[in-house]
């Protein structure tokens, strides 16, 4: 078997960091909904996928009906003659096993083994939608096929309040010293000599009036709860009680009268 590739003709994609890195560590297909220039990926073909430095990535194979670009060759090189050499290859192991006698096998695999696409025991698919459990045990639904561990919204949250937390914002009011209510005074004059008339400044009068005399309101007192009261009429009557008691004393001992 022997397949021979004509000129190439491919287009060039630049991805975003984040699928730089995915690519890297062996990323199997990019779906094109996903991608800056998704609206140019409408004809199948070859795409060169580089970094943003140049260097080159992965050859991809733009598959519109799958809405997908599948990740074939990590050379540089021509990838049809890449894929046909690994094809030929493919074939030459499975005849030399002579498992083609007869049988019906599979000439090619989908994307190598990888971390990716390692199996895992908590996953778990109900009616085409995979699940799979965080390390706390919540459930987290629909999740992708290459995924091998999840993590649910509420250890998201406990991480990023953990590692970002929110500051308390400094309120922006600052005391005046002025008494509350004194911008409805008719004339208020405060310590610096500013003159006000009902909350409006009089820069003309300042410094001419003595400061307003401001008399300290009373402090209000705090409505006690329920068992606060009830606590007081307990010692009240403890209280009472005693005395009852000290009084029927001194009655026996003759005590009357007496301080």
């Amino acid at each position: 078997m022997k397949l021979n590739s004509t000129k190439l003709k491919y287009r060039t994609l630049c991805p975003p960091l984040p699928l730089v890195n995915r690519i890297k560590d062996g990323l199997p297909r990019l779906i094109l909904d996903r991608l800056p220039e998704n609206l140019d990926f409408t004809e199948v073909g070859w795409c060169k996928l580089r970094d943003s430095q140049g260097a080159f990535l992965s050859w991809g194979c733009i598959d519109p009906a799958n809405n997908a670009m599948h990740l074939i060759s990590s050379s540089e090189g021509d990838p049809g003659v890449d894929f046909a050499s690994r094809l030929e290859n493919a074939l030459s192991k499975r005849s030399a096993q002579e498992i083609l006698k007869g049988e019906v096998v599979r000439l090619v695999n989908g994307p190598p083994e990888n971390k990716m696409k390692q199996k895992v025991s908590n996953s778990y698919e109900v009616d085409g939608i995979r699940y799979m459990e965080c390390s706390c045990g919540r459930e987290v639904k629909s999740v992708g096929d290459e995924a091998v561990s999840v993590k649910c919204s509420m250890c998201v949250n406990m991480v990023m309040a953990r590692d970002y937390p929110v500051e308390k914002s400094k309120s922006a009011y600052s005391p005046t010293g002025r008494p509350v209510g004194w911008h409805w005074m008719s004339e208020f004059v405060d310590v610096d000599g500013n003159v006000f008339h009902k909350g409006k400044e009089q820069p003309k009068l300042k410094g001419t009036l003595k400061p307003t005399k401001v008399i300290p309101s009373k402090k209000k007192t705090k409505r006690r709860t329920k068992q606060q009261m009830l606590l007081a009429m307990d010692k009240e009557r403890k209280v009472a009680l005693k005395k009852a008691i000290k009084k029927q004393k001194d009655f026996l001992n003759h005590k009357l009268g007496e301080e």
